[in-house]
């Protein structure tokens, strides 16, 4: 059942925000870096419907996704997910509305391609889980998101990291973790083991050469946090904006798994990473097996 004011909270112009700088990053860098075309994934696209009083291309993901791609200097597959039927024809409806606006015209009932960039929209009516990833090669520079309403709507399967990493190196992913109004902290036990479980076997699915860096919204009840998979060196510093919008970080720190689980108030581009202390209050630290913290913070 769909929940109500999913994405509406005084959150999300901070997380669509972010998502336009990091995706904007993403398309400046990609031919810089030897790709010779891009995939974009999101895996929780839902209705891609115009918030009021918004831009259109600047308040959801798939506009966002779309936008960059018309500007990208080599061509993007951006696929986009929606496993429930009702929202996905809304999501068909939406960007059959605002993607003409961004030089995208229709090739198929549920495909739009951009006639300069060469750049193709894609939506599926299937799970994120389920998505695609068999033409990836090692000249494809691959873009996550991931927005879960709740950690139990996680879209990413386990190996879907792993499987990307076989084919190519370029690849980073943005997810949030599920931490509605509600919050994780103030979830039963089992919900908290669940989502650091979840960070876990994420960490286990990457090879060495990548990192995961978890930053939280300051001085937020609900706790809600982001999680980034990156590559751990020779990479730009964080813009502005990025280090502006999770201004604290809080999580766990992982001692075992493929790579490193940092927590930054700065994750950003291709591996710049701004350590940050690592801490955690939560008895689901010890239950679900990460180590617990010798410092804390008392805000």
């Amino acid at each position: 059942m769909a929940k109500p004011n999913v994405g509406r909270s005084w959150r999300t112009p901070i997380k669509h925000d972010y998502t336009w700088s990091i995706v904007g990053q993403e398309a400046g860098a990609i031919a810089h870096l030897g790709a010779q075309t891009g995939a974009w994934y999101d895996l929780t696209a839902g209705d891609a419907a115009l918030i009021p009083g918004k831009m259109w291309h600047r308040a959801c993901s798939p506009g966002i996704l779309a936008f960059h791609a018309s500007q990208c200097p080599v061509p993007v597959r951006v696929r986009l997910h929606e496993i429930q039927p009702a929202t996905y024809d809304r999501l068909l409806s939406n960007l059959s509305t605002y993607l003409p606006a961004l030089g995208y015209g229709p090739t198929s009932p549920n495909t739009w391609a951009h006639p300069v960039s060469g750049s193709t929209v894609t939506a599926h009516n299937i799970s994120g889980s389920d998505a695609d990833v068999s033409d990836i090669d090692r000249d494809t520079a691959v873009f996550v998101v991931n927005d879960p309403n709740a950690i139990t709507e996680w879209a990413m399967r386990p190996t879907f990291a792993a499987e990307i990493a076989t084919k190519t190196w370029l690849s980073r992913c943005l997810s949030t973790m599920g931490c509605n109004p509600g919050g994780i902290m103030r979830g039963p036990l089992a919900g908290r083991i669940e989502w650091f479980a979840t960070v876990r076997e994420q960490q286990r699915a990457m090879p060495e050469y990548r990192d995961l860096s978890l930053a939280a919204l300051d001085r937020d009840e609900a706790k809600w946090a982001y999680r980034y998979r990156r590559r751990r060196s020779g990479a730009p510093r964080p813009t502005r904006r990025q280090r502006r919008a999770p201004r604290t970080a809080t999580g766990p720190s992982a001692s075992r798994g493929g790579g490193r689980t940092t927590t930054s108030s700065t994750p950003s581009c291709y591996g710049c990473s701004s350590r940050r202390r690592s801490w955690t209050r939560s008895a689901a630290a010890s239950a679900s097996g990460w180590p617990r913290a010798t410092n804390s913070d008392s805000r």
